[in-house]
């Protein structure tokens, strides 16, 4: 899809929507955003959830008990968008 599509999809501006992908500070989505995934894709629930996990306390316990492994791991190993595609993308082309 392309960026134009997408905005169509939920609603908002083309560049609302490629905040999105790079995750850029302040840009959040919004419920009414997850709700319109969840329509298009046919996901019951699915993008909802995922946002109220990310807001939830649940998020911050499970990263707060994970975070003293750290300190003793014996390797680390980061991914990001440019060694694995990220899931929510648009053609940037189109």
């Amino acid at each position: 899809m392309s960026l134009a599509d997408m905005a169509k999809v939920l609603g908002c501006q083309r560049t609302a929507v490629s905040n999105y992908e790079h995750a850029r500070e302040g840009w959040n989505l919004q419920q009414r955003h997850a709700e319109a995934l969840d329509d298009f894709f046919q996901l019951p629930n699915h993008f909802q959830w995922l946002l109220q996990q990310a807001r939830g306390q649940e998020a911050e316990d499970w990263f707060a008990e994970h975070l003293s492994r750290e300190q003793t791991a014996s390797q680390i190993s980061l991914a990001g968008l440019g060694q694995v595609p990220g899931l929510f993308q648009t053609d940037p082309e189109r």
